[in-house]
């Protein structure tokens, strides 16, 4: 309240007294006077008869530590004034009659930072989809269409000056309410991740995949994981509201195939195709909601706890190479091997001689015997055939990260 005071100066008048004796004699003189104050300037006066009737409010409101109501477009601090069935403002007076009083509300608005919250709940450049609405009596009574900016209003309604008076601020399915005489928030469950003060973007980190040796046969694989965004919100267009205590927390994560190959004992290599697949992923232990992929990207969703700023993500990757390329068939010369032929023995009785003597049974026969070479030859040894399919499964683990806003 602005009040006024008379003014009371005391005045020192200085004067000058003659002797006879031509001595000057200083002497002072104390008078009291009264210094009116000008008349203060009359206000306007504006009268709200109507319930629910609202004119902006020039008067001064005091912001206390509660009354603080966010929404992914944005968050709101509140304010109460005086309310009675007379105000006044700066420059107007506030009146209504009957059964009305006039209860100023005044508030701040924060836009979100970055908008990357409202981007991904759908809006465009300012609120419009939340909307905020005075509760006195049971009814509720709108106070502005435009909220986007710090102002205040003053609003008739029915019934005492001390009675219950609340905002609803409702933004798609979800409706939070503050108590406009003590602050208090309540319904904010769903919208945890507004409150908690981290921020709505993060980071993360993704290891080398690899599999394989520096020599020998068998697999080896060489590829990256790249973790490229991290966004954090209470709201996701598609999705809705995330559950109570939580916030959801997606994850962009793109892994490149790199090099897959398979090293044959003769030396030969066998290259593949490369199929990347997720076939899961946790954070913090609990599994994800939602994974969609474009190419070798793909955007990972979860329901993360409210005000956790850093978390073990697990990804499971499956690589599967696919090949038709195998070494081929192998052809070496096979040395001759030595081979041994011989004949029965065989006795030959010459034309019958009247003058030759009888065949003596005891004479020597003769025997036939010999080594034949077998023919020059090769041998077909078999190709050593990488496998034509090769599935590679992984846990992949990182951690992410959120700072505190």
């Amino acid at each position: 309240m602005r009040t006024t005071r008379a003014l009371v100066a005391a005045l020192a008048i200085g004067s000058v007294v003659l002797t006879g004796c031509g001595e000057t004699k200083p002497t002072t003189i104390t008078k009291t006077v009264t210094v009116k104050p000008s008349a203060p300037t009359a206000k306007t006066v504006t009268k709200m008869y109507d319930a629910g009737s609202s004119e902006p409010y020039d008067g001064m409101i005091t912001f206390g530590d509660g009354g603080i109501v966010a929404t992914p477009e944005g968050t709101w601090h509140f304010g109460l004034g005086k309310v009675a069935s007379s105000v006044d403002g700066e420059t107007m007076s506030y009146l209504t009659e009957g059964k009305n009083v006039l209860v100023p509300v005044a508030w701040s608005f924060t836009p979100p930072g970055g908008y990357s919250q409202a981007e991904q709940a759908g809006a465009v450049s300012q609120p419009d989809q939340t909307e905020i609405r005075m509760v006195a009596g049971g009814k509720p009574y709108l106070l502005t269409p435009d909220m986007t900016s710090s102002d205040a209003q003053i609003v008739a309604v029915p019934g005492a000056a001390n009675q219950p008076l609340s905002l609803r601020v409702t933004y798609r399915d979800l409706t939070q309410t503050i108590d406009l005489r003590t602050g208090k928030v309540t319904g904010t469950e769903r919208a945890a991740g507004l409150y908690d003060g981290l921020s709505t973007s993060g980071s993360g980190t993704c290891p080398e995949i690899s599999n394989g040796f520096t020599s020998g046969v068998g697999l080896q694989v060489r590829a990256t994981c790249g973790i490229v965004a991290v966004t954090r919100a209470s709201y996701l267009k598609g999705s809705g509201w995330a559950p109570a205590g939580t916030a959801w927390v997606t994850a962009t994560v793109i892994v490149n195939p790199g090099s897959f190959v398979w090293h044959n004992p003769d030396k030969t290599v066998s290259t593949y195709t490369t199929k990347v697949e997720l076939t899961g992923a946790s954070l913090g232990g609990k599994p994800s909601s939602s994974i969609s992929r474009t190419g070798n990207s793909f955007n990972i969703t979860f329901a993360a706890p409210a005000g956790k700023a850093s978390m073990q993500l697990v990804l499971n990757q499956k690589l599967t190479g696919i090949t038709t390329q195998v070494a081929p068939p192998q052809t070496a010369a096979v040395a001759p091997e030595p081979t041994s032929t011989s004949t029965s023995p065989t006795s030959t009785a010459a034309p019958s001689d009247p003058s030759s003597s009888p065949s003596d049974p005891s004479a020597p026969r003769s025997t036939t015997s010999s080594t034949v070479p077998s023919p020059s030859s090769t041998k077909t040894l078999p190709g050593v055939n990488a496998p034509q399919t090769v599935t590679l499964t992984q846990n992949v683990v990182s951690t992410i990260s959120f700072r505190k806003a």
